[in-house]
């Protein structure tokens, strides 16, 4: 994994080319130097700068540094992400007349580009975000991989498109001096936690989602194409035993894959289905033992290590555990600040303190999700199916508490869609705002009507939201904070496109989830853990909201500081109310953490 920066520019009818600044591009690079800590390069030619931070993973001599230019001179790459499936490319009769100068799959990828032009992207199996200078047409293509596991944020505006690994980088460039807050970004998230693709938290900043790219012509001409995308519809016509078979060995495969590295690899173990099944299979493929990384709370009922020390007794891995003490408060504003937009996923805490301490034993990590998206995991599926044959009930009033009987009475009142988003809800943004003038929040809508039946809808619903924006974002920003590279087999685009096409009986039934996934690997796992109920990497929130970590937020949120735009939109009697709500016992902990980390967020970045 790396970080990469861009910078292109154009000359138009009312405009002159901006020259591009070495300096400025340098600047950019150097502030996500976080992500690639083993070396830096930077190409300007004509009108486009690339710049990137490596961290070495495959190929570690300088042949792998980038931006790397083709042996053709033709084009110039700087990739971010790993091509699992890169010596299966080498070897294609196509590519036999590219006379290679690495070992890196790097290079792969700009082979393929000169051969097959843009198409080069249906034959990568991995996560990258790269962009492609062209020599000869002075074009840039820019991609960002199938499900956005790699980052990729730009800007395109007045004769400049700028973009970069992270939104901090971006920050630079002094286009960017004056950027300016996106409300109904903010609205959402308040609502989720998150701020969904394609909008960021600025006005000036987009996100170039998953499984699209973008290719600008030397005239600043702009074209933004989707090239993948799952299907749910067509369903394959094969036996259970077959498509249990199909999964394990695409599992199998996928783990395999994500196991070629010239550094060290380890992987998290929580103790869940997923991580266990990952680490079995890693087991099954490793000469020595692997390495696997655990964390936990003193709060009993949210510590699974007593789960993950059975998987690693049963593999012989070398095992550590990392515990989070209560009195991580000196650490919260630090993980806050590592996130360039507001982002209040709690688990982000816990996968950052696993992160540091796994970066000490080894550079790559393999983790587990994609259990939950690709075979229905979640809680809420089962909750929702089973909610669908009870009778329709009236809605509560609306200031109830957003708990207990209240909340069980507004959601079984709405419909199919809307109870889906409100299951994903931290905050209704009335609640807590000002105006009742509420934005759209049609983030999840518009991907919930492409499946036909009700759990394929929520389960592409998630994979194009909740997974590409919370989840797989929680993930990039807490490893590369700490210079790990994390590889995710369950999101192998195969099995991906596999599963989807499986019906979704198979997945989940009643109050059955993971159903083809548990009995798939029946025989590899111990049966506590097949039969453990889900947990998820919870957090105990709700306690430290009542002690110094609440404390804190009641003071940054109640506070009255003239200059900050957050401050002045959220309704301060309202969250009075909350705090005191919380503290008597009403369970608003994260709901609070949510306002925290906005108002944390906005000193950092807006003040």
């Amino acid at each position: 994994m790396c970080g990469i920066t861009g910078w292109y520019t154009w000359s138009g009818a009312d405009r002159t080319s901006e020259r591009i600044e070495r300096r400025v591009l340098k600047k950019m690079n150097d502030r996500i130097a976080h992500r690639g800590p083993d070396s830096d390069g930077i190409m300007i030619d004509d009108n486009c700068g690339l710049a990137m931070r490596r961290l070495a993973i495959i190929d570690l001599s300088p042949k792998g540094n980038q931006p790397m230019t083709s042996t053709t001179g033709n084009s110039t790459i700087v990739f971010n992400g790993e091509i699992y499936n890169y010596q299966e490319l080498r070897n294609m009769r196509e590519l036999k007349s590219y006379q290679f100068k690495s070992s890196t799959d790097t290079e792969i990828i700009l082979a393929l580009y000169e051969c097959f032009g843009e198409r080069c992207i249906s034959y990568l199996r991995g996560m990258f975000a790269f962009a492609i200078y062209d020599h000869r047409t002075k074009d840039l293509l820019v991609a960002r991989d199938r499900l956005g596991k790699k980052p990729l944020f730009y800007l395109y505006n007045k004769g400049l498109l700028l973009f970069c690994s992270e939104i901090k980088g971006l920050l630079e460039h002094p286009a960017l001096e004056k950027r300016t807050l996106n409300e109904q970004s903010v609205h959402h998230y308040l609502r989720f936690g998150w701020v969904g693709h394609p909008q960021t938290i600025f006005n000036e900043i987009k996100k170039l989602p998953g499984g699209h790219m973008l290719r600008i012509a030397k005239d600043g001409s702009l074209r933004i194409t989707k090239y993948w995308d799952l299907d749910f519809n067509e369903k394959l016509h094969l036996s259970y035993s077959d498509a249990e078979k199909r999964v394990k060995e695409l599992v199998e495969e996928s783990v395999r894959l994500r196991m070629i590295a010239d550094v060290p690899l380890g992987a998290f173990l929580s103790g869940g289905i997923d991580s266990s099944i990952v680490v079995a299979c890693m087991a099954k493929h490793s000469p020595v033992p692997i390495k696997t990384f655990s964390v936990g709370f003193d709060q009993e009922r949210y510590n699974e290590l007593a789960y993950a020390r059975i998987v690693a007794e049963k593999y012989g891995t070398n095992h550590k555990e990392i515990m989070i003490a209560p009195d991580f408060v000196k650490d919260a504003k630090k993980i806050i600040a590592c996130f360039d937009e507001p982002f209040a996923d709690a688990s982000s805490i816990p996968t950052w303190y696993i992160a540091k301490e796994t970066r000490r034993h080894v550079s790559v990590a393999l983790n587990g999700d994609g259990g939950d998206e690709n075979f229905a995991g979640y809680t809420r599926y089962s909750n929702l199916l089973r909610a669908r044959f009870i009778r329709l009930l009236p809605l509560p009033k609306k200031d109830l508490p957003r708990t207990g009987a209240a909340r069980m009475f507004e959601l079984l009142g709405m419909k199919n869609e809307d109870r889906f988003q409100q299951l994903h809800t931290m905050n209704e943004p009335s609640h807590v705002l000002k105006t009742t003038a509420e934005a759209s929040d049609s983030l999840m809508g518009k991907y919930y009507a492409e499946p036909k039946t009700l759990l394929d809808k929520w389960l592409y619903t998630d994979i194009k939201t909740y997974l590409q924006d919370d989840l797989l974002v929680k993930v990039d920003i807490a490893t590369m904070a700490n210079s790990l590279e994390s590889r995710s087999p369950l999101l192998d685009q195969e099995l991906l496109s596999f599963t989807a096409r499986l019906p979704s009986n198979w997945k989940a039934k009643g109050d059955k989830t993971k159903i083809i996934f548990k009995d798939a690997f029946k025989d590899v796992l111990p049966q506590k853990i097949i039969e453990k109920k889900k947990q998820g990497f919870a957090v105990p929130m709700n306690e430290w909201m009542r002690g110094e970590l609440g404390d804190q937020a009641q003071d940054d949120l109640l506070s009255s500081p003239t200059e900050s735009q957050v401050l002045s939109m959220l309704d301060k009697e309202k969250i009075a109310r909350m705090f005191a709500l919380h503290k008597s016992g009403t369970p608003n902990g994260y709901r609070l953490w949510n306002l925290f980390v906005l108002r944390e967020w906005e000193k950092n970045y807006l003040q």
